[in-house]
């Protein structure tokens, strides 16, 4: 038999060039039959809905209209009808479906092809397995007239529907295409449906989608289809919708089939279309498998497959999922789930850890990590009602108790109830907070309990790990008052070697607060620089304040950071007010009334009710001032008598003492004057490093500076520090001449 020249392979050709060369091949016609070429089988091969009927039936026409002996019709028939021929007729058996025939007439149809007896043209799905079919589809690819055909492309639903007068869009053409499974006989239905043909009610259907059609007619298609395939194969595809691989020896072992059996079973699998070239179920069909098989069935293999992937270390997360939801549990299945969880975007991995909950893992220790997601997402009131469900099942505290209690004061202290983020610790105690120290002291320094928050921070035993100093720096740093020998710079030396730990989150703010309000801006900064990711669209918060606190807006987008919409999409209320208080900096050091009062308006209400707390002061104190800028100071007259309160338990020459008493002057100031309150003086330094140069030129020494400007010694030496950077100097004497140069006397 010689093989046919033609240029592309088979798949590429469109159905009505194949038509025209295959007939010319299996009559021996045309131009063709002048070279001598011919062919004895021709096949259309391809999944259901691939429009292999209309192809063929277009063949069998043709060959009728070009004078062939054709024989159609039921696989019964066939032998007879050919051997009731007249001796030297070749007839040409036309046959739909062909990999449905019995083995037997498959194999009296074959013997006939090889003798000569008979011609084919025929339509069927690939079948690799099975060697009749393979040997027929190898067939009529040597003869070039293998027409493959394929699931359509989304371009090709694109084209198709534009033939028919539709435009759709290539997102509705992608879903259309991928709900109908590619098919494209399904999707012609579906495009006439859109036009109202055919249909009972085409008023009723133009109220639709093109998206709302092609599901709903897919459906009752794809459950047709399914509904004619044998339990073998279902079980088949019921196992590539669970996870599960489709080598021949995990499909007999899960479906206790014989090997060559459940290769077989596979092919046919395949041979449907549901599956991708990966072996994946079609996710558009699940509902209708589901519908077709029964959830229990389906939930029986799922179960099966689970059992089978952690017993060999493959489960991924979307098997856990699947295999939690098929009703399976298993300390392995939740394991899988959580260390997902751990490298999942936010919502995904909320959705996996409360899957892990549902999979048998433990409330207690997984609602304190879904709280803490719904927290990080701004749902204070979610992550609140999480929190709750598992502190109300405490009897008393404990090592197990401390996360839930930990996350539940963090929610409190999102909300502004910094009273009852400390009763949380309270209630806890400082022998079952071992690991959240640092988180305890803050929020118990932050209602002025500084007596508790010296208890909690008492360290233990173990030796001094990285964390473990780290935890010791921090709380010393928030402990010590101007006394303390610990730096801003040690802190952030400190927090660095452990980045983004999870038991110092709670102390950003505090620390970073803390730093502000002791003039150590450069290690507010690299505090900033460590833990906050730089943001496309605006500053981070952290590096606002520390703009506002140097009075230095370079690089600031004024208008856009004291936009009252943009904070207002914050939704934890502790960080929609400090950002607001930001913003109210910002346009008091630019000289933007303007500004600042719509922010004033938006955020005043909040500031006169909220709990005083410690840390807050920096953002109270820029209130206080803008508030007596816009003439509005009376309404936080009750604020000002909490403060005081707060600040009872402070030493006099404390740090947040003295930086309150200095809001309180600029507030008088401005007052009197009208004029805005600024926080840096002309030059390059600012007030605060201002005030430490002229102690110098006054001939203090750091000591006695400290203690004229209640700061400690140490924080001297950091603010002389950064006035030799800033002035260029080098020695002392050098040092004095460039401050009296810049113009402080």
């Amino acid at each position: 038999m010689p093989v046919n020249a033609a240029s592309g392979p088979a798949a590429d050709l469109v159905p009505g060039r194949w038509l025209d060369r295959t007939v010319e091949l299996l009559i021996g016609s045309g131009a063709l039959a002048d070279t001598g070429e011919w062919a004895d089988c021709a096949l259309v091969a391809g999944p259901p809905g691939t429009g292999r009927s209309a192809v063929l039936g277009s063949a069998e026409k043709r060959l009728r209209d070009a004078g062939a002996d054709v024989v159609a019709g039921l696989p019964k028939q066939l032998v007879v009808e050919c051997d009731a021929r007249s001796p030297g007729r070749c007839p040409i058996v036309v046959a739909d479906d062909l990999h449905t025939w019995p083995a037997g007439l498959v194999d009296d149809l074959v013997h006939r092809l090889d003798h000569g007896a008979v011609r084919l043209v025929a339509s069927t799905e690939e079948r690799r397995r099975e060697p009749r079919i393979a040997a027929l589809i190898a067939r009529a690819r040597r003869s070039d007239t293998l027409l493959a055909r394929r699931p359509m492309s989304t371009g090709q639903v694109i084209d198709a529907a534009s033939r028919s007068g539709l435009a759709l869009t290539p997102v509705e053409a992608a879903h259309i295409r991928r709900t109908c499974g590619g098919a494209s006989a399904l999707i012609d239905v579906v495009l006439d449906a859109v036009y109202g043909d055919d249909i009972e009610d085409p008023e009723a259907v133009h109220e639709l989608s093109p998206v709302d059609i092609a599901a709903r007619i897919s459906r009752d298609w794809h459950h047709r289809l399914l509904g004619d395939l044998d339990d073998d194969t279902l079980d088949v595809l019921v196992l590539a919708s669970s996870g599960g691989r489709l080598d021949s020896h995990t499909v007999a072992a899960l479906l206790d089939l014989d090997p060559a059996d459940a290769a077989v079973v596979v092919d046919r699998a395949r041979g449907t279309g549901f599956l991708s070239p990966r072996d994946r179920f079609l996710p558009a069909l699940t509902g209708t498998l589901r519908d077709v098989v029964g959830g229990m069935r389906i939930d029986a293999v799922q179960r099966r497959v689970a059992l089978a992937q952690l017993t060999s270390g493959t489960m991924t997360a979307d098997d856990a999922i699947r295999a939690v939801d098929a009703g399976l549990t298993d300390p392995r299945i939740v394991e899988t789930l959580c260390a997902a969880a751990g490298d999942a975007p936010r919502d995904r991995a909320a959705a996996l850890l409360a899957t892990a909950e549902r999979g048998g893992g433990a409330t207690e220790v997984l609602r304190p990590r879904r709280a803490r997601l719904a927290l990080g997402g701004g749902d204070v009131v979610a992550a609140g009602a999480l929190i709750d469900e598992v502190l109300v099942g405490l009897r008393a505290p404990s090592d197990q108790a401390a996360d839930a209690v930990v996350v539940a004061s963090e929610v409190a202290t999102a909300a502004g109830r910094a009273t009852h983020a400390a009763d949380l610790f309270r209630w806890l105690g400082a022998d079952h907070c071992t690991g959240h120290r640092p988180a305890a002291v803050a929020v118990l320094l932050a209602v002025g309990d500084r007596r508790a928050a010296q208890t909690f921070g008492v360290g233990g035993t173990g030796p001094p790990s990285t964390l473990r100093h780290a935890h010791g720096t921090v709380i010393r740093y928030l402990l010590g008052g101007d006394d303390e020998e610990v730096s801003g710079d040690a802190v952030v030396h400190a927090w660095a070697a452990v980045g983004d730990a999870v038991t110092l989150r709670a102390c950003v703010w505090p620390v970073f607060a803390s730093a502000i309000q002791r003039g150590e801006n450069d290690a507010a900064r690299a505090l900033a620089d460590i833990l906050e990711p730089t943001s496309a669209d605006r500053q981070g918060l952290l590096r606002t304040w520390s703009a506002v606190a140097a009075g230095d807006l370079a690089g600031l987008d004024i208008e856009q950071t004291t936009d009252p919409a943009r904070i207002a999409v914050e939704t934890r209320p502790d960080r929609r007010l400090r950002w607001a208080a930001a913003a109210l900096g910002v346009a008091r050091i630019a000289g933007r009334k303007d500004l600042a009062s719509p922010l004033w308006r938006m955020i005043a209400p909040t500031v006169a009710t909220m709990e005083v707390a410690l840390f807050d002061l920096l953002v109270l104190g820029e209130c206080r001032r803008v508030a007596m800028w816009l003439g509005d100071a009376d309404r936080l007259d009750r604020q000002l008598t909490a403060v005081d309160n707060l600040l009872a338990g402070f030493d006099s020459g404390s740090a947040w003492q003295r930086v309150w008493q200095t809001v309180r002057d600029e507030g008088a100031h401005v007052a009197t004057s009208g004029s805005s309150p600024t926080t840096v003086v002309d030059g390059p330094l600012t007030e605060r490093e201002a005030e430490v140069a002229r102690e110098l030129l006054a001939g203090y020494t750091y000591r006695e500076i400290g203690d004229r400007l209640f700061i400690s010694a140490k924080t001297v030496e950091h603010h002389v520090a950064n006035i030799r950077r800033r002035l260029e100097a080098g020695s002392r004497s050098e040092l004095m001449a460039a401050i009296r140069d810049a113009g402080y006397h």
